[in-house]
């Protein structure tokens, strides 16, 4: 467990075989994000290079996400890790501008996951050490997700692989999204994000069911009229939004303009 402060007295800290301190600050601003995403890369090379650990991929994922480990592995096993790939999803259809360069670049969005091969994460070992990847976040004054894919795309001219259709966040408009999703695109998605304009946490529960019960049964269809029940209750229920404002959300929007 990589935490960025260890509670020595909590049972749920005593779940792990180790637990290291990043003593990285637990705020949210763009020094601490990317002063814990160099602690996440200095473990990698920690775990290789160290311990002579065999790992092909490192990915990350925000803990308010699901994450379909099925589907992550089978998706990377159509790839070949000695190849350059940075993975993962643009939030945004435009591209981010350099201010320090004529150019634009697009960036995976942390939260919904990301993955960079082996070979890539070779070359990215100069410059994610923790000073020079958190001094150089602030120098170009963006988060960890921005400044990699600065870093990636702009220094050592790799591409971003983007497979949106797999992987979700909480930064989706809701109605071009979680509220179109048929049972398939459920099932088939390696991340979904959460938050409060979208499903409780605790319904993560019930998702992980459905998905596990499409791999064991052939009642699909009964499955599916569980997630359709799921994916439409906030949606017909705006009340359920009480002085929280979601403006994709079509039923919640109209309730809100009839006032």
């Amino acid at each position: 467990l990589l935490t960025d402060y260890y509670v020595r007295n909590s049972t749920s800290y005593q779940k792990f075989v180790n637990v290291i301190e990043t003593n990285c600050p637990g705020r949210h601003n763009q020094y601490d994000l990317c002063c814990k995403t160099a602690s996440e890369f200095e473990l990698y090379y920690n775990l290789t290079s160290v311990r002579k650990l065999s790992i092909d991929w490192m990915c990350r994922f925000d803990d308010d996400h699901y994450i379909n480990l099925d589907n992550l592995y089978l998706y990377l096993k159509t790839l070949d890790a000695s190849n350059l790939y940075y993975i993962g999803r643009t939030t945004y259809d435009y591209q981010k501008e350099s201010y320090f360069y004529n150019v634009t670049y697009f960036f995976a969005t942390y939260g919904a996951g990301v993955c960079y091969s082996k070979q890539l994460l070779n070359q990215l070992k100069p410059y994610v050490n923790r000073t020079a990847f958190s001094n150089n976040c602030m120098k170009l004054g963006v988060n960890d997700d921005v400044y990699m894919g600065y870093l990636i795309q702009l220094k050592l001219n790799v591409s971003l692989t983007r497979i949106n259709d797999l992987l979700h966040s909480h930064y989706e408009w809701l109605d071009v999204s979680f509220r179109r999703f048929t049972f398939k695109q459920l099932i088939n998605s390696i991340t979904l994000g959460f938050s409060w304009d979208r499903y409780p946490l605790k319904w993560i529960i019930l998702i992980h069911k459905l998905i596990h019960l499409s791999k064991t049964t052939q009642q699909h269809d009964s499955l599916m009229s569980v997630w359709n029940f799921i994916r439409d209750y906030e949606k017909v229920h705006p009340e359920n939004l009480v002085n929280k404002y979601d403006d994709t959300c079509t039923s919640y929007w109209k309730k809100r303009t009839q006032k």
